[in-house]
């Protein structure tokens, strides 16, 4: 779980941030869950390349079979790692726009309600010095929306 100084009462203020970080936390055990479609197809698309390459390779010698299906292997497990890492990167970038359309700094938690834009878009936090740029780059002021559920 990422550490805020505040959770509690900063996830009270902000619907569904606290599910969007729980979900982000990678000591929390997942529970059994169905696979998505995106999730068969790399696995369909993983059995399917193993058995072209254990087909492609049944005349070469033990030594080129064995090295071919470790390949496939080794490609499925690095592709796996790439989707999750993906797949988390994804949950970073929800818990970011939760955050900022709540008008808080998604690094510190500090308000960023009333501060200026610059001519980039950007609103600089006055706490740690992120930037941020959420929602149109037009207007002067990051103003106060309702939170995202």
């Amino acid at each position: 779980m990422p550490y805020l100084p505040d959770f509690d009462a900063i996830c009270a203020r902000i619907p569904g941030l606290r599910s969007l970080l729980v979900d982000l936390d990678p000591t929390r055990p997942r529970l059994r869950s169905t696979l998505s479609p995106g999730q068969l197809a790399w696995y369909g698309a993983a059995c399917g390349l193993w058995v072209a390459v254990f087909l492609l390779s049944r005349g070469q010698p033990t030594f080129i079979r064995y090295a071919s299906g470790a390949a496939v292997i080794m490609a499925v497990v690095v592709g796996s790692y790439f989707r999750r890492r993906a797949g988390f990167r994804r949950g970073l970038q929800r818990v970011r726009n939760v955050m900022l359309d709540a008008t808080l700094c998604p690094s510190c938690t500090h308000s960023l309600e009333g501060l200026p834009r610059h001519e980039d878009g950007c609103v600089i936090c006055p706490e740690c010095g992120a930037a941020w740029r959420n929602g149109p780059t037009h207007g002067s002021d990051i103003t106060s929306r309702p939170p995202v559920a």
